[in-house]
């Protein structure tokens, strides 16, 4: 049982497993059972969603924050190493998340490191902090699993450098202070 823990909070991500109407389907079942046991309990949800009624079915089961990623700070380098997604809708559906959570409750994480310019990761943090959302940053992990995909989608092979990464933290800090977030 939970209940001899101090739990206040639970967190669901998924790959698309099926379809992705599939598996907004199954996080939804998880999400209505944990508001069902847990009335209190704080859920967050990080689906990939393609339409808004997916979003309202997420809401409606009770998750009370949201995280839908951009990924990446540009279109062109989405567009690489992302190729089976769609990154117009990815802010569209950031856009309808207004909706149905409040603000400082959607969120979407950037990876840096694929190629892009500090000035492309400041204007993304810009952008997202102009819908509410909440922007993270992402240090790219490249390993063996994805080493030759994201090398042939030009990603450099090498990691940006502890003082790039506290450049862009402070770029974050910067958008959300502006923001009120």
């Amino acid at each position: 049982s939970l209940s001899q823990y101090k739990l206040k909070t639970v967190a669901f991500t998924s790959g698309v497993v099926g379809s992705v109407g599939e598996t907004v389907d199954r996080m939804t079942d998880a999400v209505r059972a944990v508001r069902e046991t847990y009335p209190k309990m704080t859920i967050g949800v990080e689906p990939y969603v393609t339409e808004a009624g997916q979003i309202a079915q997420l809401r409606e089961a009770g998750a009370n924050e949201i995280k839908i990623n951009v990924e990446c700070a540009t279109r062109d380098i989405f567009e690489r190493v992302c190729p089976d997604l769609d990154y117009d809708n990815t802010y569209d559906m950031l856009r309808e998340a207004n909706v149905y959570f409040k603000k400082g409750k959607i969120a979407s994480n950037i990876i840096y490191g694929l190629g892009e310019t500090d000035q492309d990761v400041d204007m993304t943090l810009e952008r997202l902090c102009r819908m509410n959302v909440l922007p993270g940053l992402r240090m790219v992990n490249i390993n063996d699993l994805n080493r030759e995909r994201l090398l042939a989608a030009g990603v450099p092979d090498e990691r940006p450098t502890v003082l790039r990464s506290m450049f862009l933290a402070g770029l974050q800090k910067s958008a959300m202070k502006r923001h009120g977030l």
